[in-house]
């Protein structure tokens, strides 16, 4: 913004709920920022054969954001806009939404794990460990997690990566093997291949594994402590953790921007103190020394010394 330079956005859609500040601000400034969308179906890609993706992409309701942001450059009139808390928070539940309904048209969801041999009842379950979204995911554990209870990785079975997934694991035989080989054979024994996967997992760290598997392609995740949040050198060296300086309390860790911009970085600054900018303020606004100090006197306003 400092730069007056127009602004390209991209954001994946969960992102993007938590925008709505950003966005008030972009509206109401008229700043020249394009947003630009992607669902989880675009980055995931989809199984390969499903025309659902294309409906999902085309009809996604995120997909209208920038055109509403853009209404007042078009018409010349502003809106008002308003976002409440429950509304936002409930716009998360989108998916659970559209599995409330699928199933009941049809009675199970093939994507959890209650499918094929447990049972459904008329309401969508929880998704504990499972992943949701037609990608079929756990919290598996690996090397120490008798001692230590995030000794865990997220694992993400992706049909198009399975091929990969097979190589990484040293089970080749898995990848044309028709009881594996398509998402639809795997899932009345998806227990049974998480804990082969476990099996592999027992002799490494959740970061050896990951380092593994990332070379081949593989959607997965080391499950982090706040602590090793905190502490993580990759989060401190692109300001997803930030140390600031508070003028009375000395420094402490917060988030940084999760915004990122080519011409310039958002400066991450501690909270200032009750009243440090009161005469500041009254001055931009016109008041003259005498009237604060008289404002002062009354103790209408309050300044930090």
């Amino acid at each position: 913004m400092e730069t007056g330079q127009p602004v390209v956005a991209v954001e994946g859609d969960s992102a993007f709920e938590f925008s709505g500040m950003e966005l008030e601000t972009i509206c109401r400034y008229g700043l020249p920022v394009v947003v630009v969308i992607l669902n989880n179906v675009g980055v995931y890609r989809g199984d390969g054969v499903n025309p659902r993706v294309r409906r999902l992409l085309t009809h996604h309701p995120h997909a209208h954001g920038p055109a509403r942001a853009a209404h007042r450059e078009r018409t010349g009139r502003g809106q008002r806009v308003a976002v409440s808390m429950q509304d936002a928070v409930l716009n998360l539940c989108r998916v659970k939404l559209r599995d409330q309904q699928r199933l009941e048209r049809v009675g199970y969801l093939e994507e959890y794990p209650q499918y094929p041999n447990g049972t459904f009842t008329d309401v969508v379950p929880r998704g504990g460990n499972a992943g949701g979204g037609g990608q079929p995911g756990w919290v598996l554990k690996c090397k120490g997690w008798e001692e230590d209870p995030n000794a865990d990785i997220y694992f993400t079975l992706q049909e198009q990566d399975w091929g990969p997934t097979c190589q990484a694991l040293v089970k080749p035989e898995w990848i044309d093997d028709p009881a594996y080989s398509t998402a639809q054979a795997r899932q009345p024994h998806i227990f049974d291949i998480f804990a082969e996967i476990e099996r592999w997992l027992a002799g490494k760290t959740k970061y050896e594994a990951v380092d593994i598997l990332r070379r081949y392609g593989v959607p997965c995740a080391p499950v982090l402590s706040m602590k090793e949040i905190a502490h993580d050198p990759a989060l401190r060296s692109s300001g997803t953790v930030e140390e600031v300086e508070h003028k009375e309390r000395g420094t402490y860790l917060t988030v940084g921007s999760p915004i990122e911009f080519t011409g310039f970085t958002p400066a991450i600054t501690g909270s200032p103190l009750l009243g440090e900018h009161t005469d500041e303020v009254l001055a931009s606004l016109g008041y003259s020394e005498e009237q604060i100090a008289a404002l002062h006197e009354k103790k209408v306003v309050v300044s930090h010394d």
